[in-house]
C-alpha cells in the first residue's frame, strides 16, 4: 500500500434543521475547477437531494384517479359476495345452518 500525502479539498455543509445529521462532507475531485462557493453549495444540495430515501420520493407520486377506486370496488364486491354465498352454502350442506 502506497502512502500518499496529497492534500484534498472538501466541502463541509452544516445542517441545522435535521434531527439526524449535523454535517455533510463532500470531497472534491482532483480535477474539479474551483468556482464560486455558491455554485459548489448548489451542486452539493442537488446531490444530497438525489440521495433522499425512497419514502420521501414517493410523496411526489401522482394520486390515483377516483375511477381506479370505482373499478376496484366494481370487481372486488362481486368476488366478496360470491365468497360469502359459497361459505353459507358450504355451512348449510354440512348441517351447521
Amino acid at each position: 500500500m502506497k502512502n500518499s500525502t496529497r492534500q484534498r479539498s472538501a466541502l463541509i455543509l452544516k445542517v441545522s434543521d435535521s434531527p439526524f445529521f449535523e454535517e455533510a462532507h463532500l470531497i472534491l475531485k482532483e480535477n474539479a475547477s474551483l468556482t464560486q462557493e455558491g455554485d459548489m453549495v448548489k451542486e452539493a444540495m442537488r446531490i444530497i437531494a438525489s440521495c433522499r430515501p425512497s419514502a420521501e420520493k414517493k410523496k411526489s407520486k401522482r394520486p390515483r384517479s377516483p375511477l381506479f377506486y370505482f373499478l376496484c370496488g366494481l370487481f372486488c364486491a362481486p368476488a366478496i359476495l360470491l365468497t360469502g354465498c359459497l361459505f353459507l352454502l358450504l355451512l348449510s350442506r354440512c348441517g351447521v345452518l
